[in-house]
């Protein structure tokens, strides 16, 4: 954990500190991790757990029913005051509001299993532990996600909903050439739709049509005059990114790029390395592209948590006219691991003068 647990004088400080309202607010850090993750080595292991699931029952059982605080204050500590904190409307419990509530059953006696956790992780300190207090109903935004102690699957992927873990492929945008130089991502939102927007910069793969123009030893490419295609992913995380995903081709969008550094093409003759993974396999797409237009020769290592979060790897495949060397975190496809276990294998060989890489 951390900040770390300290001593019990210091956790009988925060449980006082609740009572007396020094303490405006509890939350959870919902931290989840792979089991291999956390087995690692104790300074390559994340730290946190998950808790969004077990919040609720642990303050009912631990400082409620002993008389600490009452249901007041533990509605105050966590659901009227970070509201506040964050100024966002309070929720009104009355005819004709939208609901946001929960609603639990005070004497529930249960214990906590792996098979409890709707998270995709179950790294949780609790396991095994009985809990008193259990949410039965919740509803979100007016939707209802939890009927009778069951999370209701909603099929409007606009609706309260577990974020999926594979890529969402966006639709293709038209862009004009001179508008796509090879940099590191862009920003976009949709035009015309209400907020929010995507806060934060995404990947962006541009596949351009390329031509070539014969230069002494070595073409020198140009951007084709047919307007280019921008073939965008990323991983649908939040309501502005759930927004870019329910455009169709020929809705329009506001680009703004380039944002980040751009890639210098490589000084002399050697061989390079692309180093990429996830998310950030995509914009090196269209440098590798300009590598192969200029004859520079060069292999690919690609990186992802998952077999299902592989971005790209057919392009490369294409592009380079083999598989690329793939690296999961879970072992799913090729190497297990990170993606540098790889990248240092290739360049032990002295092979490469120069590698670049991109990726979270």
């Amino acid at each position: 954990m951390n900040p770390l647990l300290r001593t019990p004088a210091d956790r009988q400080a925060l449980i006082d500190g609740v009572a007396d309202g020094t303490i405006d607010a509890i939350v959870t850090d919902h931290a989840p991790h792979a089991p291999w993750e956390k087995a690692r080595e104790f300074e390559l292991a994340p730290f946190g757990m998950i808790g969004l699931e077990t919040s609720l029952a642990l303050i009912l059982t631990n400082l409620v029913r002993p008389g600490i605080i009452d249901y007041g204050r533990m509605v105050e500590l966590m659901a009227v005051n970070p509201r506040t904190i964050l100024r966002l409307d309070q929720v009104s419990i009355a005819a004709g509001s939208v609901a946001d509530l929960t609603v639990f059953d005070p004497e529930a006696t249960w214990t906590v299993d792996e098979s409890f956790f709707e998270s995709k992780s179950a790294n949780s300190g609790f396991i095994g532990r009985e809990l008193i207090g259990k949410p039965t109903d919740v509803y979100v935004g007016g939707v209802a996600t939890m009927i009778d102690g069951a999370v209701v699957d909603q099929e409007d992927p606009r609706a309260p909903r577990s974020i999926p873990v594979s890529s969402r492929r966006w639709p293709s945008w038209r862009a004009t050439a001179a508008s796509a130089p090879a940099c590191s991502s862009l920003r976009s939102k949709p035009i015309a739709r209400p907020r929010p927007s995507v806060p934060a910069s995404s990947s962006i793969c541009c596949s351009m049509p390329i031509g070539s123009i014969s230069s002494g030893a070595r073409s020198r490419c140009t951007a084709s005059t047919t307007p280019a295609t921008w073939s965008c992913s990323t991983r649908w995380w939040g309501k502005g990114s759930a927004l870019m995903g329910d455009l169709r081709p020929g809705d329009p969008c506001s680009l703004i790029a380039p944002l980040g550094n751009v890639w210098p093409m490589p000084a002399g003759d050697g061989r390079v390395l692309i180093v990429c993974g996830g998310l950030g396999s995509a914009p090196l797409f269209m440098f590798a592209q300009r590598l192969a237009c200029e004859g520079v020769g060069f292999d690919v290592v690609l990186g992802a948590r998952s077999a299902a979060h592989h971005v790209a790897r057919e392009r490369y495949a294409a592009l380079i006219g083999r598989e690329p060397v793939i690296a999961t975190d879970d072992g799913s496809l090729g190497y297990a691991g990170f993606r540098d276990r790889a990248a240092r294998e290739m360049l032990a060989t002295g092979a490469y003068s120069s590698v670049y890489c991109c990726g979270p």
